[in-house]
């Protein structure tokens, strides 16, 4: 994989991006129910939908260039409240999906430490296995998030980039331009729905500016992640 990253000292890479920002959804039923998500294709409520349009707000005078999307509805949503606000049509891509949990949609951790005690034991002591059985590894969809990072950065080269998704996407995507393991992303918190990231690019590499700003959507009820919901 090509690295548009850089290091320290590599500044104005004309492959990359000079600013990143990166948004979580809006909230769904099924975030307020406190379950996992995955691929499943679940819309934002009517809160959720308040989210989005108070974070259009904030990022309307960010000067975006261009905004890509995950293809999941509640991604999906929020990206378009934000593009008809400033004015951009965003471009859909399935590789910015949340993890595929598989058989655990719908399930909260309590449900599956009881359904898969062994699994749960497996994954507590850093076995990477598939989510819910035939969903993914944290490695497969690291690798996957980080190839939709590349085309979509590629694509706005030089440009302000908003790439609206999901927690769990945006933990890895931090944790890949800081050069963190995979058995650190747990450290990262996927942040209220809404909430806004953003990295920079210059003489040090990337830089994390800003995490999980959530004060666009003061007043609103929120609901705490879930970890990659």
């Amino acid at each position: 994989m090509t690295n548009i990253w850089g290091t320290a000292g590599e500044d104005g890479d004309p492959r990359r991006p000079r600013r990143l920002l990166l948004a979580r959804h809006g909230v769904t039923d099924w975030n307020a129910r406190r379950v996992w998500q995955g691929h499943r294709d679940v819309p934002l409520n009517e809160r959720g939908r308040a989210q989005a349009a108070a974070l259009a707000e904030r990022v309307a005078a960010e000067r975006i260039d261009a905004i890509w999307t995950s293809d999941l509805a509640r991604a999906r949503e929020t990206a378009a409240i934000v593009g008809v606000r400033i004015g951009l049509t965003p471009r859909t891509t399935p590789l910015l999906r949340e993890i595929d949990v598989g058989a655990w949609e719908g399930l909260g951790p309590a449900a599956i430490a009881a359904r898969e005690p062994e699994v749960v034991a497996a994954l507590a002591r850093g076995e990477d296995l598939p989510r819910g059985g035939s969903g993914e590894t944290v490695a497969a969809f690291a690798a996957r998030v980080v190839r939709g990072l590349d085309e979509a950065c590629a694509s706005a080269a030089g440009a302000t980039l908003l790439l609206v998704t999901h927690g769990g996407v945006i933990k890895t995507i931090l944790a890949h331009l800081l050069g963190m393991p995979l058995t650190h992303v747990g450290r990262l918190t996927s942040g209220a729905n809404a909430s806004l990231s953003e990295v920079v690019f210059g003489a040090h590499g990337p830089q994390i500016v800003r995490i999980n700003d959530a004060c666009h959507t003061a007043g609103l009820e929120s609901t705490p992640p879930l970890g990659h919901a």
